[in-house]
């Protein structure tokens, strides 16, 4: 380009000179913006450079100028860098003119000028902006390693420039304004050379070329800009698309599915967020059927609809669960969807599912007509046509296989090692399930065996908490509290125990404060009844794993009959042989049967005699 202004060689050299002073004029301000933009980036690096961790707000705030520092470079040299050099370059070339004696021609000067504002700016700004985004890539990622996210305030500093902003700017300045510049020095290079040559033209001898380059021009100026704007739109526009979606998906909507109306790039990438959101949706439905899952009770009903979940998050035809009968040695469905059968049992050696059973390994087969394994008896009676089967065994806490699950028929090929992958995630949930189901039975059993002793004993129970309340009272309590259910339980023990039988408090803060069992025997309790009842009553403290104080039984004998029957026969005989025919059971006062031996003597005068003896 330069040489294409006919300088001489004092004026190269003019030239070399003014740039020593020219260049350092907008050099130096330039830095100073420079150090502006990054001061802030470069006070984090150096406490990075440190050893210390710096401020994840302070981080935040470096990496949006970080990233908005490309934009920036390029409004600097766009406004400042080219705009500056142009001004000086046109001032240095006059003054060197005035006192140097340079002779540059006026149309040097404006054609060099033109050149640094028009050619050299934009393209120095353009090529700043992407040199500058692809060296700070790896800064960037190291600042992320310090910081979580760009913090709300920060993020609408952000300057997000569009891929059409930057096509159209590389359209104008890179190709237009560059082919005007050339248009333009070409007609202008020509007039003055024929006119060196002593060829006088007039502007209608001129006309023709002036038309050929003008029509050339302003094709390649509309075309360029065509291309320019339809291919940043297409981009955009799949941009568009793409970004659209993401927010979507940001929002919580797992319905979005992009279709691809291109070859390109972004083909690839839909794909790619289609495969992402997919497996998103597949772990939110994976997660709100464990919510789901975890509030029911009925084991058939969650069986049934984890196998549901799995046929259709595994794009099957149906699923069957068979389980271990551990006293026939058979295999039985559970669970088995779309069978009219109400079961199918076979033996648990029998079949690829005997198979995966036996080995505790999962089989993924194709083909399960090729497999000699294959049970073929279940197809012919149930009428179906097995075309692929995924089968995995359930293997529960102890590390024992307890069943298998096993999904038939993937729609549109084989299983995957993704379906694989799925199907243990449920086959998991289905052990986890079985081993609750277990677990609730044992302590239900546990319960109602607790249940029928409490029911059936004569002495009455009461439980309290570690706050006195009365949780529980069986039927023998409440009939000698001769009081009803809902008057007892839920009541705090003060209420229940107060006036005459405070005693039994008395005896509730001992054994909590002391942790030793408490003994009454033959106390009263009244119970604002009209007759008291006698009772024998123990205290006993309920402890945890650790000892810690979880409340007390109370155990109670009613003894008032007993007390009754003693008082009556303390009328006809002395205390201890009452006690002793009492201690003696009903039985005793019965009488009894036994043989006797009665010895008859003659006393008389017996006292006379022993009389004189004496």
């Amino acid at each position: 380009i330069f040489l294409g202004f006919d300088f001489a060689k004092r004026q190269w050299l003019d030239f070399l000179v003014l740039a020593v002073f020219i260049v350092p004029l907008y050099t130096i301000p330039d830095v100073y913006l420079i150090m502006r933009q990054i001061r802030r980036i470069a006070a984090v690096l150096k406490v990075i450079d440190s050893g210390a961790k710096p401020a994840s707000s302070d981080t935040s705030r470096a990496i949006v100028d970080m990233l908005n520092l490309p934009f920036h470079s390029f409004l600097r040299v766009t406004l400042f860098h080219g705009p500056s050099a142009a001004v000086l370059v046109a001032i240095g070339m006059a003054s060197a003119n005035h006192f140097l004696g340079s002779n540059w021609a006026t149309w040097q000067i404006v054609g060099l000028t033109a050149t640094v504002i028009f050619f050299a700016g934009p393209a120095h700004a353009i090529c700043e902006f992407f040199i500058i985004a692809t060296r700070m890539t790896p800064d960037v990622e190291m600042l992320w390693q310090y910081c979580d996210r760009i913090e709300p305030e920060h993020r609408r500093d952000l300057i997000a420039i569009r891929l059409k902003s930057k096509l159209l700017y590389m359209s104008i300045f890179v190709t237009l304004l560059p082919l005007v510049f050339l248009a333009a020095t070409v007609l202008f290079k020509t007039d003055l050379m024929l006119s060196g040559l002593g060829i006088e033209t007039s502007l209608e001898q001129m006309g023709p070329l002036l038309s050929w380059v003008a029509g050339v021009v302003v094709a390649c100026v509309i075309g360029v800009l065509a291309m320019s704007i339809l291919t940043a739109a297409e981009v955009s526009r799949s941009a568009s698309r793409l970004s659209l979606a993401m927010r979507a998906v940001e929002n919580g909507d797992l319905s979005v599915i992009l279709r691809a109306t291109t070859t390109d790039e972004y083909a690839e990438l839909y794909r790619g967020f289609n495969l992402m959101v997919g497996n998103l949706r597949e772990e939110a439905q994976i997660l709100a059927l464990s919510h789901d899952l975890a509030g029911e009770l009925d084991l058939d009903v969650l069986l049934a609809r984890i196998m549901h979940a799995t046929t259709e998050l595994l794009d099957a035809d149906r699923s069957t669960l068979f389980l271990h009968d551990r006293k026939t040695g058979e295999l039985f469905s559970r669970v088995a969807e779309g069978l009219s059968v109400k079961e199918i049992r076979f033996r648990s050696s029998a079949g690829i599912a005997g198979a995966v059973f036996s080995s505790g390994k999962t089989e993924n087969i194709a083909d399960p007509y090729h497999d000699p394994r294959f049970n073929k008896d279940v197809d012919r009676r149930t009428g179906y046509r097995t075309e692929s089967m995924l089968t995995m065994p359930i293997i529960n806490k102890a590390d024992v296989c307890i069943g298998v699950t096993q999904v038939l028929n993937k729609r549109g090929g084989k299983f995957t090692s993704r379906d694989e992958s799925r199907l243990g995630a449920f086959t998991a949930q289905i052990a986890v399930a079985l081993e609750n189901a277990k677990l609730f039975e044992d302590v239900l059993r546990e319960k109602n065996y607790n249940d029928s002793i409490l029911r059936s004993t004569s002495d009455g129970i009461v439980t309290l908490d570690a706050q006195d309340t009365i949780l529980t009272a069986n039927e023998a309590a409440l009939r000698i509290f001769e009081h009803a259910r809902e008057e007892v339980v839920n009541r705090p023990a003060g209420e229940f125990f107060k006036g005459d039988d405070v005693w039994v408090l008395q005896n509730i803060d001992k054994v909590r404060n002391g942790g030793n069992r408490e003994i009454t025997v033959g106390a009263e309790l009244k119970l604002d009844k009209k007759d008291p009842t006698s009772v024998n009553l123990a205290v006993n403290p309920l402890l945890d794993a650790e000892g810690e104080h979880l409340g007390s039984m109370i155990v109670l004998e009613d003894i008032t009959s007993e007390k009754r029957m003693k008082n009556t026969m303390a009328r006809y005989m002395s205390p201890a042989v009452a006690d002793q025919l009492l201690a003696g059971g009903e039985s005793v006062l019965g009488g009894k049967d036994q043989k006797v031996s009665i010895l008859f003597s003659d006393v008389r005068d017996f006292t006379t005699v022993s009389e004189a003896l004496g």
